[in-house]
């Protein structure tokens, strides 16, 4: 009788690491395929994103604000927005943020929600 449930529960434990193997490397392939899926896509748009962006420095700017008068300051860029400090013609400094639209131009607002319309020399 004690030999019949030994090998029975042998049975069972050698049958279960086996289903169990089965099913883990069928898991195992199908985690395979779409990670490799993943990663081309997913590697052509960092690089892109590498290459296009910098992850942060600093340039200087010129442009206008609403009424044409010209402004020019720093800025330091991080990714596509940022901060920076603009003068006016009479010496007037403004914070501004800002958002990249293009290589060059830029629209930035200021804290009384004025626009300027620059760009980065």
């Amino acid at each position: 009788m004690i030999s019949k449930i030994e090998t029975f529960r042998l049975l069972i434990i050698c049958l279960s690491i086996t289903i169990g193997g089965c099913e883990q490397k069928i898991k195992d392939q199908n985690d395979k395929q779409i990670v490799i899926k993943k990663s081309d896509s997913e590697n052509k748009k960092i690089k892109k994103n590498l290459i296009s962006i910098p992850l942060k420095y600093k340039d200087h700017v010129c442009g206008t604000d609403e009424d044409g008068n010209n402004v020019q300051g720093h800025i330091t860029v991080e990714g596509e927005n940022g901060i920076g400090i603009l003068i006016d013609n009479k010496g007037h400094e403004t914070e501004i943020v800002f958002e990249i639209l293009n290589r060059k131009k830029i629209i930035a607002t200021d804290i009384e929600g004025f626009k300027y319309k620059l760009k980065m020399d």
